[in-house]
């Protein structure tokens, strides 16, 4: 970032002046002010006040956190080289069949190759957490594994944080509060009563080495995964969106913090240049592709994500995924 500085000196009658431009005025001496001299006491702690405003304006720019010095490259060129693939992700209920149906990866063996493929980070954001059954119900032995990955991830010092929906009567999150007390996974929960007067977070998603991500309705809970029907998308090996998504989490972690509150203004390191206008150019299962994370709410404006994906096959297929805060919504229009 510069910050230009323009200096204009105008003399009236043997009056010296020094005006500093910075988008706006905000230094002016008057003619009064300085008259019959280029430096009066009086003008000193007006110029130091100028000053320590322009400090706290500035200051927290300069010290950003995790702001770099320049955009990212796919920030830059507004196009992600990297060729990803992206598949639907379902759990079918235990026992329900149908017809003419084709099938798609379960979401148990994408966590499950999620969890096996890590090898440095592994973020996840969840509404709450129950993998482990102490009812040994027969078709909880799915969620045990997964809560099994986890700890052997972490056995191989993949780092693990974990942003949560603060925990209650109804959810206790015992598994993440076991994964934090072992050293397994950092933690923190989010409590939206005081964020925001209501609501809870609703959000799931993982991003596991900032290179892959799974983003869908299932919880982490057994029952997601044998007992009730979910839908996600997994995308492999696209550290374009993964960077993006992480913004989305960063966000949650900060929220998470003890004490924190809603910033009136998010970290620069935070904000995207792409939008629905301008969305960034990629290629997902060697077709051509468009996908942007959009923001929305001013007093939470990271509660939204949205990726819309254009694939040109025989005609042109629009296929879009909304992932909502406080409800899961999965459209697509052909």
């Amino acid at each position: 970032m510069v910050v230009l500085f323009s200096q204009h000196s105008s003399f009236h009658s043997q009056t010296g002046c020094v005006r500093i431009a910075l988008g706006y005025w905000l230094l002016e001496e008057t003619e009064r002010c300085c008259r019959h001299s280029i430096i009066k006491p009086a003008c000193v702690p007006i110029s130091v006040i100028s000053l320590f405003i322009l400090m706290i304006v500035f200051f927290p720019l300069f010290n950003d956190d995790a702001i770099d010095s320049a955009l990212t490259r796919y920030e830059r060129s507004g196009v992600c080289n990297e060729p990803s693939y992206r598949f639907v992700v379902e759990s079918i209920p235990t026992n329900v069949t149908f017809t003419n149906f084709t099938k798609n990866p379960s979401t148990y063996e994408i966590w499950r190759r999620l969890l096996a493929d890590s090898k440095s980070t592994l973020d996840v954001a969840a509404l709450y957490w129950n993998l482990r059954d102490g009812t040994h119900y027969p078709t909880a032995w799915q969620g045990n594994d997964i809560f099994s990955g986890f700890v052997a991830a972490a056995k191989r010092n993949v780092k693990i944080r974990i942003a949560q929906n603060i925990a209650s009567e109804q959810f206790a999150q015992l598994d993440s509060a076991y994964l934090a007390s072992h050293g397994y996974a950092s933690v923190r929960s989010l409590d939206f009563n005081k964020l925001l007067g209501s609501g809870v977070l609703h959000t799931k998603f993982w991003i596991v080495d900032v290179r892959h991500i799974y983003i869908g309705s299932a919880n982490m809970d057994w029952k997601s995964l044998t007992e009730v029907k979910e839908l996600g998308y997994v995308l492999w090996n696209c550290s374009c969106l993964a960077s993006e998504l992480l913004k989305i989490f960063i966000a949650y972690w900060k929220l998470g913090a003890d004490g924190a509150k809603v910033p009136s203004k998010w970290p620069l390191s935070l904000r995207t240049v792409f939008n629905f206008s301008n969305p960034l150019h990629m290629t997902i299962n060697d077709r051509n592709a468009f996908a942007f994370i959009s923001v929305c709410l001013s007093t939470f404006c990271l509660i939204q994500i949205q990726y819309l994906f254009s694939f040109y096959e025989n005609h042109l297929s629009l296929c879009q995924i909304r992932y909502l805060f406080f409800q899961n919504a999965f459209h697509s229009v052909i």
